[in-house]
């Protein structure tokens, strides 16, 4: 509950045109009736997706283009149609119950890779080489935002830390269509 204060403290409305636009378009086009709030907010760490109830996208301060905005988009709407954000909520509860199994630690690791991995598939499933480049750059890039705050308990996050980065990177540039990504 203090990440999610703590977050909306910061937030403020997406007002850029452009970026509204773009948010707009991607909504459109992957059959979102109502789309999510969208927000910015300089202190956190990379986009994410936020609320289980009630929803919405956060952004760091993001400088990048058009086609990478539409991936970032994407991506993070891709965990909201997937619901997300419901298993890392009831993965927590499982660590909060059985904080003493260090098999709840690996599964919620797990949760957490298998939801980036099977996100970033369905992002480049339709994209050359070149395509899916660029998007492993828009997570590099995403992953350089910084931020005060990077806590990932009441969010999904578009990247994390440094191993889980390479592998994604990885899995995206030896994406083939038979689902290199589920095998990484």
């Amino acid at each position: 509950l203090s990440f999610v204060r703590y977050i909306r403290a910061g937030r403020r409305e997406v007002d850029n045109a452009d970026m509204l636009d773009t948010y707009f378009a991607v909504c459109k086009e992957m059959g979102l009736a109502k789309p999510l709030p969208l927000y910015q907010n300089s202190l956190v760490a990379s986009p994410r997706l936020v609320g289980m109830l009630r929803p919405g996208i956060i952004l760091p301060e993001l400088d990048v283009d058009e086609e990478s905005l539409q991936m970032v988009l994407r991506h993070e709407l891709i965990h909201h149609r997937r619901r997300d954000i419901l298993y890392k909520w009831l993965v927590q509860l499982a660590l909060c119950l059985h904080w003493f199994n260090p098999v709840v630690y690996l599964v919620n690791r797990e949760v957490d890779r298998s939801c980036e991995l099977s996100c970033d598939e369905a992002v480049i499933r339709h994209m050359e080489e070149t395509e899916r480049r660029r998007y492993g750059d828009t997570l590099l890039a995403t992953a350089k935002t910084g931020g005060a705050y990077s806590g990932t308990v009441a969010s999904i996050t578009m990247s994390e830390d440094g191993r889980n980065l390479k592998e994604r990177l990885r899995a995206i540039l030896e994406h083939h269509s038979g689902n290199a990504l589920s095998r990484a």
